[in-house]
């Protein structure tokens, strides 16, 4: 791609302006109608969070003539507030590839000769990288497509990460996670939210927001909207008939613009979807016992894999039983009547299922009662 209006200043002081058509001079540098080839324009790494470390351009130019060019690069710092640049060799005919050290003075013709030096003055954020090929008298030249350096120093808090409800035995029901992400420089980030099928089986995700700079964002996305992602499972409700009920891993990060490979995430947390009501075994009293008392003692065990058991309630009179670690199971006092009857036990879980089981006593011993000798 051919780029224009760019001056740099040559050693011999001539100013260059790049024109976007090649033109002909008669000025000793011959016929530049062949314009160079410029490709496999990088920079490595396109993200650092170290703007002292190694940065290195890299490209191949192919000219097609016999005249002299300059290879070129430029560096500009976010919103193009400064520049850094330098010369890659002088070439004539042929191919000829390059890899340029931003920390290494020695190839520098602007007064700031390292990258380091060029971040002190401009900080984080995003800069341009371009590679050239000027006119070797500065007449004209041409420009690949920038490629982007992303430098990130100061990592962004991702907080007040949540999902609401946490658990819920409806994958279907508005689903919704919160957080705020706080960025401290100019760098531009993609808010991002991932959740994982039990196991790690499978995931949807997608964009909590366009591109954020510095600041303080916050978000809530709903889970079942469609608009809010990337994957090609479009919501919760789709992903739960994949892979069915368990505990869903949900992930909030940010991640670099440039890569996309860059980032950062809070530490997961989790989303239990359960369909399955607890399960009750009552293991007192036993089914057709007779009793001559008044009040029963009732146990039972109460087991559920995937949430919480909420409470565990006695019928007749909704008796709440009250959890016994020593004997692992629910226990409380059931007053009844003096019949016949049925003792019912109701456990519910956090998701709003409920497990429950029943027995009988079949008959009640009349203490008041006294036989005829």
């Amino acid at each position: 791609m051919k780029r224009t209006n760019i001056l740099l200043t040559l050693a011999m002081g001539l100013a260059v302006s790049l024109v976007s058509a090649p033109v002909v001079y008669a000025h000793g540098s011959g016929d530049h109608s062949n314009p160079p080839v410029i490709s496999n324009v990088s920079v490595t790494p396109r993200v650092t969070n170290n703007p002292a470390g190694l940065i290195t351009i890299s490209a191949t130019i192919t000219t097609v003539d016999n005249n002299l060019w300059h290879p070129y690069f430029e560096v500009h710092a976010p919103g193009n507030a400064g520049v850094i640049y330098g010369w890659m060799g002088t070439i004539s005919s042929g191919t000829f590839n390059y890899s340029v050290n931003l920390q290494d003075s020695a190839n520098f013709m602007s007064p700031v000769t390292s990258f380091a030096d060029f971040y002190a003055i401009y900080g984080g954020g995003v800069y341009e990288v371009v590679v050239g090929a000027s006119d070797f008298l500065g007449f004209h030249g041409y420009a690949a497509a920038p490629v982007y350096l992303s430098i990130h120093t100061i990592p962004p808090v991702i907080s007040n990460v949540a999902v609401t409800p946490n658990v819920t035995n409806n994958p279907a029901v508005s689903i919704t996670i919160s957080a705020t992400i706080t960025t401290g420089d100019s760098g531009l980030w993609h808010p991002y939210f991932e959740v994982y099928a039990p196991g790690d089986a499978g995931a949807i995700y997608g964009w909590m927001d366009s591109t954020i700079s510095s600041g303080v964002f916050n978000y809530s996305v709903d889970l079942q909207d469609s608009a809010n992602f990337k994957s090609p499972v479009t919501s919760f409700a789709a992903l739960y008939a994949i892979h069915g009920g368990g505990v869903y891993r949900v992930v909030v990060g940010v991640s670099d613009f440039i890569s996309g490979g860059f980032g950062y995430s809070a530490p997961s947390i989790f989303l239990t979807i359960d369909t399955i009501g607890p399960q009750v075994t009552i293991n007192h009293p036993t089914d057709g016992t007779t009793t001559p008392s008044a009040v029963v003692t009732v146990s039972a065990e109460v087991n559920d894999n995937l949430s919480e058991v909420i409470s565990v309630k006695a019928a007749l009179n909704e008796v709440e039983l009250t959890y016994d670690e020593t004997e692992g199971e629910y226990s409380g006092l059931v007053l009844h009547p003096m019949q016949g009857f049925d003792i019912t036990v109701t456990a519910k879980d956090a998701a709003g299922n409920e497990g429950s089981d029943t027995v009988s006593i079949i008959k009640v011993h009349d203490m008041g009662q006294r036989s005829k000798p």
